[in-house]
């Protein structure tokens, strides 16, 4: 990896890390994180962050469905 490129994994790992811990974030840095770490093809990473992706959609559907009725 080039100079900027560790500085960019260096900066999108400290996002990852954030996320992992809380299980939660903001949808589109959750999306960024992704495409960041598909460029350097970490897809376990990847992997992770979709699956809190998942889970985040599967609670806003069900709080959605909840506060309907």
């Amino acid at each position: 990896m080039k100079a900027d490129e560790i500085e960019i994994y260096a900066e999108n790992l400290i996002r990852y890390s954030s996320i992992i811990r809380l299980q939660a974030g903001d949808r589109e840095e959750i999306l960024d994180c992704i495409k960041t770490f598909e460029y350097f093809e970490d897809y376990e990473k990847c992997s992770d962050l979709l699956e809190i992706l998942d889970n985040i959609d599967r609670i806003n559907k069900e709080n959605n469905i909840t506060h309907i009725g």
